[in-house]
């Protein structure tokens, strides 16, 4: 990929009552110390930290300055695919092929195991409720207990899991992964039981890229084209309007009124609201490009602050003000 922008700072500011929107945007770029131009995922930490996974090591942004990770200063590689921090506030790395590390105080643990070596991606984690780390490949499902590994699944055949892209664990305990040409994983953790949910057995479609399950209980299913919601096993579709190839929802989010947000790869973002039609904010409308891959609303959602990861290769981070707080628009954080 050809270098761009490598990190905007977005300030999007809406009136209340008024539908007129005024722009305003800061730069950075490699100079300010982020570590690569392609961003691969991106998590909030309790510490209110940014950790960006970049295809040169990891990132981590307190708001001023860029510390970086990566192989020459303890990392296992430098393409690095997933970010995940744990109930220990340990910040996991998993990468498209050099296994997993753990930063924990500053400082790079490696993981060496028999079973990494012969599954070496690390795609996402996700942590259950007794402290297990689960780790999700591309073709195989382990998990980290006492500090050893454990291979807890592998793929089958053609039509079972594979290639998992985002991963969620609702109230009833069951772990949801959306995979890219298998749709849904449906995981019980214990005993363990694994059930695909996918075009051959619904109306789900093979290529899910999102997951989240909002205040309400319902699970919200991103596709290529579309959402899908998932409460009380019954399944309802709502398509995007325009090309499907531009409304591949690759992240939801939710925010404090109950809105869904969407990060379109091809189309920019959508809010949704449950009742009435899409929002879409694109190019057209401000955005740099319309590529969105990671949104997520950080913990000062109060104020409306939203990062996003554009194209693989663009931070943003946009800010939503009432016209009251116009002023702070002008202010950096």
């Amino acid at each position: 990929m050809k270098n761009k922008i490598l990190l905007l700072y977005f300030l999007l500011c809406f009136s209340i009552s008024a539908f007129s929107q005024q722009y305003f945007f800061k730069n950075y770029g490699v100079d300010e110390g982020i570590s690569s131009s392609e961003i691969f995922d991106i998590i909030q930490a309790k510490d209110r930290t940014l950790w960006l996974a970049t295809y040169f090591g990891v990132s981590n942004f307190n708001g001023t300055e860029f510390t970086n990770y990566n192989k020459e200063n303890g990392l296992s590689g430098n393409i690095v695919r997933t970010v995940f921090e744990d109930s220990k506030n340990r910040i996991w790395v998993g990468f498209w092929g050099d296994g997993i590390n753990y930063i924990e105080n500053g400082k790079v643990h490696q993981i060496s195991d028999p079973i990494l070596e012969e599954y070496p991606s690390a795609i996402q984690f996700f942590e259950t409720p007794d402290g297990t780390i689960w780790i999700f490949g591309s073709k195989a499902i382990m998990q980290y207990i006492n500090g050893e590994i454990k291979l807890v699944y592998t793929t089958k055949g053609p039509k079972d899991y594979a290639i998992p892209n985002d991963v969620i664990q609702t109230k009833d305990g069951t772990i949801w992964v959306a995979t890219l040409g298998r749709g849904i994983a449906k995981i019980t953790p214990s005993p363990f039981k694994i059930e695909m949910i996918n075009a051959h057995n619904s109306t789900i479609n093979n290529i899910c890229y999102s997951l989240f399950e909002d205040a309400d209980g319902s699970i919200w299913i991103g596709s290529y084209g579309s959402i899908f919601n998932y409460k009380n096993e019954k399944l309802k579709v709502y398509a995007l309007q325009g090309k499907r190839h531009r409304n591949r929802v690759g992240s939801i989010d939710e925010d404090e009124k109950g809105q869904l947000w969407l990060g379109l790869y091809g189309n920019g973002m959508a809010i949704y609201d449950k009742k009435e039609s899409f929002k879409i904010i694109n190019s057209s409308n401000g955005l740099s490009d319309d590529y969105t891959y990671k949104l997520l609303i950080d913990s000062e959602k109060i104020n409306g602050l939203f990062h996003r990861i554009t194209d693989f290769q663009n931070l943003e981070i946009l800010h939503l003000f009432t016209i009251q707080k116009k002023k702070d628009c002008l202010t950096n954080r």
